[in-house]
C-alpha cells in the first residue's frame, strides 16, 4: 500500500485538484470576506422588535434562517436612539436564556420616533444571538413619574407588553415609556452544498491479470492465464473531493457525491466516481464506479495460443481501460467551512440619527475644517450633559436650543443648525448657517 516515488506525483495532483475544487466553490466563501454577495432582505433574515410594545412583529418563535456567512438584521422600531445603546452579540447555546422583558427594568420617558437596524454576519458555530437595549451611561433620561403628567406616567397600562398606546397604523404621539430590555434571537443555518477533500483507502475490482507460458509434455508452448496468483481486489491510497449537502439526517448522516484518484505501488492510477455518505463531519464513505488501466495480453496474442514472440512475449503486456465497482473509507482533512468572524458583537447606528452610542457629552471639543475651528460646549443639569449646545465661532457664540432630531440641534429661529454623527472616538459635525453648509471633524484629544 506504499506509494512509489515515480507515481507519487499523481496523488499530489489529486490533492491539488481537490483543493482547487474547494477554493473555486462559490457557495463556500469564508464568512466575513468582502466579496460575499449582498444579502437581500427577506422574512427569513430580518426580525422586527417593537421597543414600545415589547414584542416581535412575528408572533411566533423569534428565529431566523440564513446561510452560513450571510447577514441577518434585527430592526428595533418605536425606539429612542438618544437614550439607548443597541448591541448584538453571539452567545453559546449553553448560556442561560434571557427573557424578553424584565419586570425589574427601570423605565424612562422617551420619544419613540426612531428606528435602529442591527446587522450581524451569521457564524454557523452559533445559533443564538443576544440583543441588548440599554440606557446610555450618563444620558439625561427622565425617570417615569418625574415632570408633568403624560401618558408615560402609567407605563404598565400605557404600553405593557402586548399592547400599544396608539391605534394600528398610527405613529406614537407625545412622550411614552421605554424599558431597557434584553432578548435572544435564534438563527438557524440553512443547509448548502459544500466541498471537502478527504484521504483514505479504496477497494476496487480493477486488477491486473497474471499470465504465464505453459509447456506441455510434448514441448508445445501456449499462453495461459494464472488464475491462482491473480489478485481479486486492489487496494489504493485515495484522495477524494466530496461534494455534499450540509443537512444532517438523524443528526449524523449527510449525502453527496465523490470524485477522486487512487494509487498503489506498481500500478496505474484509478479514478473513482460515485455517491457518498458523510458520517458526522469527518468520515466519508463512498462507492460507485472505478475507471483505470488494467494489463492485457500483447496485441495479437490470445489465450491458449502459442506465444507470438517466444519466451519474451509476456515481458511487455498491453493495457486497456476497464471499470469496476469500488468502496472507499476516507477522513476529511480539508473542509471549506464558515470560520469565526473577526468580532462576535456589533453596534450599529440609527437611521438618520447618527450613532446611537454617541451622547451629548461626546460633542464637547474643537471641530476643525479648512482653517475653521468651532468649539462645542454642552450645558449640564444635575451633573449630566444637557441642552443647550453652545458653538463658539471666533468671538461669537451660537446657542442651539432646540432638538430637531436625535443629535441634530438648531437655534430658536432655525437659521443655524448642527448635526452630529460618528462614534465617540471620531465625531463629525455638519454646521449649517443660512443654507451654507460646512463639515468639520472633532480634533482628537492630545495624550498627556
Amino acid at each position: 500500500m506504499t506509494i512509489s516515488r515515480a507515481n507519487g506525483w499523481r496523488v499530489a495532483a489529486a490533492l491539488g485538484l481537490g483543493w482547487c475544487l474547494v477554493m473555486c466553490n462559490p457557495t463556500n466563501v469564508r464568512a466575513g470576506t468582502k466579496d460575499k454577495p449582498a444579502t437581500k432582505q427577506t422574512l427569513d433574515n430580518t426580525l422586527t422588535f417593537d421597543h414600545l410594545t415589547l414584542r416581535f412583529e412575528k408572533d411566533a418563535f423569534a428565529a431566523l434562517e440564513v446561510e452560513a456567512g450571510q447577514l441577518f438584521q434585527i430592526v428595533i422600531s418605536e425606539t429612542d436612539p438618544t437614550l439607548f445603546r443597541y448591541t448584538i452579540t453571539a452567545v453559546p447555546d449553553e448560556s442561560t436564556p434571557e427573557v424578553s422583558f424584565s419586570p425589574t427594568a427601570t423605565p424612562v420617558v422617551a420619544k419613540p420616533y426612531g428606528q435602529v437596524r442591527l446587522t450581524m454576519r451569521h457564524d454557523q458555530h452559533f445559533s443564538r444571538y443576544r440583543v441588548t437595549i440599554a440606557l446610555i451611561p450618563g444620558v439625561n433620561a427622565k425617570p417615569v413619574g418625574e415632570g408633568p403628567k403624560s401618558s408615560a406616567t402609567t407605563p404598565r397600562t400605557a404600553n405593557a407588553p402586548g399592547s400599544h398606546p396608539s391605534q394600528p397604523g398610527e405613529p406614537p404621539t407625545g412622550e411614552q415609556v421605554l424599558f431597557p430590555v434584553t432578548f435572544d434571537v435564534w438563527v438557524l443555518t440553512k443547509p448548502e452544498w459544500k466541498v471537502s477533500v478527504s484521504g483514505g483507502v479504496g477497494f476496487s475490482g480493477l486488477v491486473d491479470k497474471k499470465y504465464f507460458i505453459k509447456t506441455d509434455d510434448a514441448g508445445k508452448k501456449t499462453v495461459e492465464e494464472d488464475v491462482n496468483s491473480a489478485d481479486t481486489v486492489r487496494t489504493d491510497i485515495v484522495a477524494l473531493a466530496n461534494v455534499y449537502f450540509d443537512h444532517q439526517y438523524g443528526r449524523m448522516l449527510m449525502f453527496g457525491a465523490a470524485f477522486g484518484i487512487g494509487q498503489s505501488s506498481g500500478g496505474a492510477p484509478r479514478y473513482y466516481l460515485g455517491p457518498s455518505v458523510v458520517l458526522g463531519r469527518n468520515f466519508v464513505f463512498s462507492g460507485g464506479v472505478a475507471f483505470g488501466s488494467v494489463a492485457t495480453l500483447p496485441t495479437g496474442q490470445t489465450l491458449s495460443q502459442p506465444p507470438i514472440n517466444g519466451d519474451s512475449t509476456l515481458s511487455s503486456l498491453g493495457s486497456r481501460v476497464g471499470k469496476s465497482g469500488f468502496f472507499t473509507v476516507a477522513f476529511t482533512f480539508i473542509n471549506k467551512e464558515s470560520e469565526f468572524t473577526d468580532a462576535f458583537s456589533s453596534t450599529t447606528q440609527a437611521e438618520g440619527a447618527g450613532v446611537a452610542a454617541l451622547t451629548l457629552g461626546d460633542l464637547k471639543g474643537d471641530f476643525e475644517a479648512e482653517g475653521t475651528t468651532i468649539t462645542v460646549d454642552v450645558a449640564a443639569k444635575d451633573g449630566k450633559p444637557a441642552l443647550p449646545v453652545t458653538l463658539k465661532i471666533g468671538d461669537a457664540n451660537v446657542v442651539l436650543l432646540k432638538e430637531k432630531a436625535p443629535l441634530d440641534y438648531t437655534t430658536e429661529d432655525g437659521k443655524k443648525e448642527a448635526k452630529f454623527s460618528g462614534t465617540p472616538d471620531e465625531v463629525t459635525m455638519e454646521y449649517s448657517d443660512n443654507g451654507a453648509v460646512k463639515t468639520l471633524k472633532k480634533k482628537a484629544k492630545t495624550q498627556p
